[in-house]
C-alpha cells in the first residue's frame, strides 16, 4: 500500500483483501502449471493488470478469455483450468504455500494494480489508469522488501513466527 502514491489505495486495498483469497487459489493453479511445464516466468507474460476482472469476491486473470495465440499458450490455459478445478477445492493455507515466488508477487502486484484502476475509474479513468500503471512498473524486489518489512514488524508486535526450516537453514550455515 506504502508503495503506491494513489488516492484511492485504501479502497483498492479493499477491493484487494476481498478477492485475495479467491486470487491465492488461482495463482496457484498458474504457478502449478507453469511448474508441470516447465515455464516458470511464463504466466508473467500472460496477466496483466488491464485484463483482471473482479465481480463481487471473484477474480479473472483473463486466461482463457481470448483465443490462444499459439499451441504452448493454449496448453498452458488447458493445464491452469485443470489445476483450477482442483485448487479451487483446495484450502487457502494450502494455496498460500505455492503462492511464495516470482509468479504469485508479479501477480498479485497486478491484480493490486487492477484494483488501484476499478476503485477510481469512476471518478478519474485517466488517473486511474496512471496510478495502476505506476504500481505495475514498481520493481519486484521493492514489493519483496516491503513485504519483508511488513513481516519482520509483525514478528516484532508477536503476531507472526519465524518458519522454524529457516531458521534452522540460517543456523546450518552460519
Amino acid at each position: 500500500m506504502f508503495l503506491s502514491g494513489s488516492g484511492s489505495k485504501r479502497q483498492a486495498v479493499e477491493l484487494f483483501c476481498s478477492v485475495f483469497e479467491d486470487s491465492l487459489r488461482k495463482i496457484a493453479a498458474v504457478t502449478l502449471a507453469a511448474k508441470v511445464l516447465g515455464c516458470a516466468n511464463y504466466p508473467a507474460s500472460l496477466v496483466k493488470w488491464n485484463n483482471i476482472s473482479i465481480e463481487g469476491e471473484t477474480v479473472g486473470f483473463g486466461l482463457g478469455r481470448e483465443q490462444p495465440e499459439n499451441p504452448f499458450m493454449k496448453s498452458f490455459i488447458l493445464k491452469y483450468e485443470e489445476l483450477l478445478s482442483i485448487t479451487e477445492l483446495t484450502d487457502t493455507a494450502t494455496c498460500e504455500r505455492f503462492c511464495r515466488g516470482h509468479t504469485a508477487v508479479v501477480m498479485l502486484q497486478r491484480l493490486y494494480a487492477a484494483c488501484l484502476y476499478l476503485v477510481a475509474k469512476n471518478n478519474d479513468e485517466e488517473m486511474a489508469r496512471y496510478d495502476a500503471n505506476i504500481f505495475n512498473n514498481v520493481p519486484e524486489s521493492s514489493i519483496s522488501s516491503a513485504l519483508s518489512e511488513a513481516w519482520i514488524r509483525r514478528i516484532q508486535e508477536g503476531l507472526a513466527y519465524y518458519p522454524r526450516p529457516l531458521v534452522d537453514l540460517v543456523v546450518a550455515v552460519a
